[in-house]
């Protein structure tokens, strides 16, 4: 599966990253848990108004993933497809 960036500029491959939440509502994607914050930061894929937020744009990758359908304001994924993280107003 293919995991496009909240702004459509990244374009990465579910299977070879790790996706987390940060403490300032980001979602991030790395290769390597130990990173340097630098490499972390330029690893953001989203930006969420709240932590509530964050949570369920991370559920909704893992649905995609794992095949049920996750809908949202403007549309729906499914499984073996291309995500984009939504809007923080989608969620």
């Amino acid at each position: 599966m293919r995991v496009i960036s909240q702004d459509g500029t990244d374009d990465i491959p579910y299977e070879n990253f790790t996706f987390s939440i940060t403490v300032d509502n980001c979602i991030i994607a790395s290769k390597n848990l130990a990173a340097s914050p630098q490499e972390l930061f330029c690893g953001r894929i989203a930006e969420y108004s709240s932590r509530e937020k964050a949570l369920k744009a991370m559920e909704m990758l893992r649905k995609t993933w794992l095949g049920e359908s996750v809908e949202f304001e403007n549309g729906f994924y499914r499984k073996n497809c291309v995500f984009q993280f939504p809007a923080d107003d989608e969620v």
